[in-house]
């Protein structure tokens, strides 16, 4: 296996460790009352690990709906860090809706200093990857607005909009290299 791949495999297991810390973490506290300050305290020292580890390699493309997700990870350990009635009010408000707010703050990074937009890798037409990510950012307000009525319900409100954003990235990337052949 060469460097490369070998580099690849890495990250994207790392792209992922922030989340599988938080929720292992979580889970293994049982979802009590004390599981989600300690979850987000070692969801946010993961995200700090996997901040780290792309500063090493620049040439590893990072999923927006996954840095989203580590930012929010990485605000709500800093808020119990912290001890910040506001941050962890902010958060408890929220709730699961607190995810597509930093999945839309990555987006829209992403989009204002990347030519690949919301898309880990450029689209074979610009005008095309400005169009379709700023689609896929109203897709993420929409599925914020989702998760804020459903607020309290996991399912409905952060696995449902979160897979919905999954499937419509990928849809809308097939569909771009799918138009690029024309």
């Amino acid at each position: 296996m060469c460097d490369h791949a070998r580099e690849v495999d890495v990250f994207r297991f790392v792209q992922f460790l922030p989340l599988t810390v938080f929720l292992a973490t979580a889970r293994a506290l049982e979802f009590s009352a004390d599981a989600w300050p300690a979850a987000f305290k070692w969801g946010a020292a993961a995200s700090l690990v996997q901040v780290l580890a792309l500063f090493w390699s620049r040439s590893f493309a990072v999923s927006r709906l996954v840095a989203g997700v580590n930012l929010f990870m990485f605000f709500g350990g800093l808020a119990f860090w912290l001890e910040s009635a506001f941050l962890t009010g902010l958060l408890d408000g929220l709730r699961e809706s607190a995810l597509f707010l930093f999945v839309g703050v990555a987006v829209a990074f992403a989009m204002a200093v990347s030519r690949s937009g919301a898309f880990e890798r450029e689209l074979p037409r610009e005008r095309q990857t400005l169009k379709l990510s700023a689609l896929f950012l109203a897709a993420v307000l929409i599925a914020f607005i989702w998760s804020f009525e459903h607020r309290g319900d996991t399912l409905q409100a952060g696995v449902a909009p979160f897979v919905f954003l999954l499937l419509l990235k990928g849809a809308l990337e097939k569909s771009a290299h799918y138009r690029s052949r024309d």
